[in-house]
């Protein structure tokens, strides 16, 4: 399956069948024959656990925005997955203004009377004063995508962005080394503004692997607006000041499709097993991203999972609600998700939060979990933190993995 992801577990039943074939030329009769075959299928297992709240609690989500279909889908997923699970889900939409965030906070919390806010902040800043007066009325809180320097927030899961970009940059590596190319000369990584959480952790797991090989020229080229003609400004402004490059990384979607469109603008757009190619990874997988490595052009991206963090966070809600945040996950311990085994701590020392799922208008993003394993930690001494997994494509999973992308939501929810 695509790397770094985890599916339901499966078992292989083989089964023997015995047929008797009765041979004849004419009508002459001759003895039977007994021909076996086997037959092998796999068969994924039902769950055996259960997860029920003792009322229906009413949790209120304040994302980023709702304004693209990245996050429509995992807002409209979360309501599906509530509907599932028996929660009630107030969404607020701030169009990434904080001044608006905060309003719609306090109004879920006197006004609407929610038993548990979940937050990815627009300011992680000016947000601490309002998820500090939330949690002094009792709201529990956890924090999704960017973290909060605050003890107020219980939890936060956030993909391990760094542990992301190592990955990505060894996916190119290893596609390069196969190729039988030399790894050696200028490698590029587009990255956002210098000061966002995402582009800095990325960048720092991308350096991290491709400083290991002395022969690479690791070029960092920022685009401080995280924009498309930026990125591909700064590929062909590299291309000339560099020469031509192994490899291109970018850290995000709008800058992934910008180091497509860079190559091609800089003449040096070659389709991957040809001469000359340049290896390209981006961070998001969008159509444009999907359909660059049909092409040959890219050769890996990162995709962080949709919808299933702002799902998991209703649970672990509900596990503070009903048991304490001290039933929360161990610091050090590694988060699964197993349908076949009941939630909580696992005799192998894992902890089990098996998620809710089933089929939505043709898809179920639930049939897998790409965020387990993950790992709990903490973040800087304030509160818990579970750092996720992702999916790492290549052009050999890509198939596999379009069945269950934000894509196939987009075209299945959206229409």
């Amino acid at each position: 399956y695509y790397l770094g992801s985890s599916m339901a577990p499966t078992k292989t039943v083989v089964k023997t069948t015995t047929t008797t074939a009765t041979k004849g030329v004419l009508t002459t009769i001759t003895k039977p024959t007994t021909i076996t075959k086997t037959v092998t299928k796999t068969v994924t297992q039902s769950p055996t656990y259960t997860l029920t709240p003792k009322r229906k609690y009413k949790w209120g989500i304040a994302p980023y925005y709702v304004d693209d279909d990245w996050y429509r889908v995992d807002i409209i997923g979360a309501q599906y997955y509530a509907e599932m699970r028996g929660y009630e889900l107030i969404v607020q939409n701030p169009h990434g203004k904080i001044e608006e965030q905060i309003k719609q906070i306090r109004y879920m919390v006197t006004g609407m009377g929610i038993d548990g806010l979940i937050v990815t902040p627009c300011d992680a800043v000016v947000i601490i004063d309002t998820l500090e007066w939330a949690k002094e009325q009792g709201v529990p809180i956890i924090a999704t995508f960017y973290d909060v320097e605050t003890d107020a927030v219980d939890l936060s899961i956030i993909p391990d962005f760094k542990w992301i970009g190592k990955r990505m940059a060894e996916e190119l590596i290893k596609a390069a080394e196969k190729d039988g190319v030399s790894i050696s000369g200028p490698v590029f990584i587009v990255t956002g503004p210098s000061v966002d959480y995402q582009s800095k952790t990325l960048t720092e797991g991308e350096k991290e692997f491709l400083e290991k090989y002395p022969d690479l020229e690791v070029v960092v080229l920022e685009c401080p607006n995280w924009g498309t003609d930026e990125a591909i400004s700064r590929v062909v402004e590299g291309y000339h000041g560099y020469g031509r490059p192994l490899a291109i990384l970018a850290n995000n979607m709008t800058t992934g499709v910008g180091i497509v469109e860079g190559v091609k603008t800089a003449g040096i757009a070659t389709p991957r097993g040809e001469e000359g190619h340049v290896y390209l990874a981006s961070f998001d997988g969008c159509k444009s991203i999907q359909d660059a490595m049909e092409e040959g052009l890219l050769d890996c991206f990162a995709d962080i999972a949709n919808p299933h963090i702002d799902c998991i966070a209703q649970d672990f809600l509900w596990i503070i609600k009903e048991m304490g945040a001290d039933k929360l996950p161990d610091v050090g311990v590694t988060i699964i998700s197993d349908p076949t085994k009941s939630l909580g701590p696992q005799p192998d020392g894992t902890w089990n939060l098996p998620q809710m799922g089933k089929e939505v208008k043709g898809v179920n993003p639930w049939a897998i979990a790409p965020w387990a394993p993950a790992k709990m930690t903490t973040f800087e001494n304030y509160h818990k933190r579970i750092q996720t997994g992702a999916s790492i494509v290549t052009p050999e999973t890509l198939q596999e993995f379009k069945k269950y992308s934000w894509v196939k939501l987009v075209d299945a929810w959206l229409g």
